[in-house]
C-alpha cells in the first residue's frame, strides 16, 4: 500500500487499524474517529513491512508527486523487495475506492487460478 503524502493522515491511520498494524487501544481510539493525529504522528517509518494472514505486505508513504509517480515509486519498491518470491500481486486502487470485505480474496485467488492474469483495469468485482 503506497500514500501519495509523506505525512501520516487520518486515512493511513485508519489504513494501519484496519489491518492491526497498531495496538489495540490505537486502533480503537483511530476507528472510533476519536483521533488526534497529531499524537501519533511522526512516530512511524516511510515504509512498514508486516505479515497479514501469512501475506506479506508492504505500507509506504512517498513524497506527494501525483498518481503516477506514487505507482513508479510503489513498482520501484515492489521489484526491490519481493522479485525472489514465487507470487507477488499489485492492485492499484485510489483511496476513494471502498472495496467489498471479500475482494482482496478473491484477486488473489482469481489471480493464482489464471497464471496469464496480468491486469484488470477499471473493474473490481466480487462474486462470493
Amino acid at each position: 500500500m503506497s500514500f501519495d503524502d509523506p505525512e501520516e493522515s487520518e486515512l493511513y491511520f485508519q489504513v494501519l487499524a484496519k489491518l492491526g498494524v497498531l495496538t489495540n487501544a490505537v486502533s480503537e481510539t483511530i476507528l472510533t474517529f476519536e483521533i488526534n493525529v497529531d499524537e501519533f504522528a511522526s512516530k512511524f517509518p516511510a515504509r512498514i513491512d508486516v505479515t497479514i494472514e501469512g501475506m506479506a505486505v508492504t505500507i509506504s508513504r512517498f513524497v506527494h508527486g501525483g498518481k503516477n509517480s506514487t505507482q513508479g515509486n510503489s513498482f520501484r519498491l515492489v521489484q526491490e523487495l519481493y522479485s525472489k518470491m514465487e507470487s507477488v500481486y499489485i492492485l492499484s486502487i485510489d483511496s476513494d475506492i471502498i472495496l467489498h470485505k471479500n475482494a482482496l480474496n478473491n484477486f488473489v485467488a482469481h489471480a493464482q487460478s489464471h497464471p496469464d492474469f496480468t491486469a484488470a483495469p477499471r473493474l473490481l468485482t466480487c462474486t462470493g
